[in-house]
């Protein structure tokens, strides 16, 4: 009788362990999926990203204040996921990349419309978003 008694005892015991750690993962698994579907809408917005339009319709420094709207969002999104990176290098790294990210290259005023070039902030920003991504996953 003891013995059915401390079995079915193990046993839950056990069965909470095993569903405690499939609920974790699950969790983990569904902030991985988030923050990857969020650094993809940044890039696709990116991609859309079309510097003749914007120099025309009068908002050249619209890149600047994208990224600059971007960055608490990021940041949540990047302390929401840098739990679940077990490797501290890894943690440091998607540190370094938000710190890249958030780091603002100044719009120099002096520059005329057609002097503006975009693609290549473009490019930084997208690669950050992209090895961001890489490290999540």
């Amino acid at each position: 009788m003891n013995q059915i008694i401390l079995s079915a005892l193990l046993g839950g015991l056990a069965g909470t362990v095993v569903a405690h750690w499939l609920v974790i993962r699950r969790d983990r698994r569904a902030r991985k999926h988030a923050f990857g579907v969020f650094l993809q809408s940044l890039v696709y917005e990116l991609e859309a990203f079309i510097s003749e339009a914007a120099i025309n319709a009068g908002n050249p420094a619209w890149l600047y204040d994208w990224q600059k709207a971007n960055v608490p969002s990021l940041r949540v999104e990047c302390a929401r996921i840098s739990q679940d990176i077990c490797c501290p290098n890894r943690r440091a790294e998607l540190a370094a990349l938000l710190k890249q990210f958030a780091t603002q290259r100044g719009m120099d005023t002096e520059l005329s419309k057609k002097e503006l070039r975009y693609q290549p902030q473009i490019d930084r920003l997208k690669a950050a978003l992209q090895k961001m991504l890489a490290l999540a996953t």
